[in-house]
C-alpha cells in the first residue's frame, strides 16, 4: 500500500516536472525568437530556482521512500515475531492436551 503511494507520488512528481519542462521549453523557444538579454537572465534565474526546488522535492521524496521502506522492514519483523509467539503458544497448548 505504501509502495502504491510512493508510485503515485513519483508519478505526480514526474507529471509536474514534465509540465514545468514544457513550460520552460516554450519560454526558451519564445526567447530565441525575440532575444532580450534581461529577459534571458531572468529566465535563467527562474530555471535555476526551479531546478533547486526540484532537487529539494526529489530528495524529500527519496527520504520519505527510505523511511517507508524502513517502517515496512520493522513491521515485517514485528509480524514474524508475533507469528513465532503464536506458533509457540499453539505448540504448547497442543502438547498439554
Amino acid at each position: 500500500m505504501r509502495s502504491l503511494a510512493s508510485d503515485q507520488l513519483s508519478k505526480s512528481f514526474r507529471r509536474d516536472a514534465l509540465a514545468q519542462v514544457d513550460k520552460f521549453q516554450n519560454e526558451i523557444d519564445k526567447n530565441v525568437q525575440e532575444f532580450n538579454k534581461d529577459e534571458y537572465v531572468t529566465f535563467i534565474s527562474k530555471l535555476k530556482i526551479f531546478m533547486d526546488a526540484t532537487d529539494v522535492r526529489l530528495n524529500t521524496y527519496k527520504t520519505e521512500i527510505n523511511s517507508l521502506k524502513h517502517q515496512q522492514q520493522l513491521l515485517q519483523k514485528d509480524l514474524e515475531y508475533s507469528q513465532s509467539i503464536i506458533d509457540l503458544y499453539k505448540s504448547q497448548t497442543t502438547a498439554t492436551q
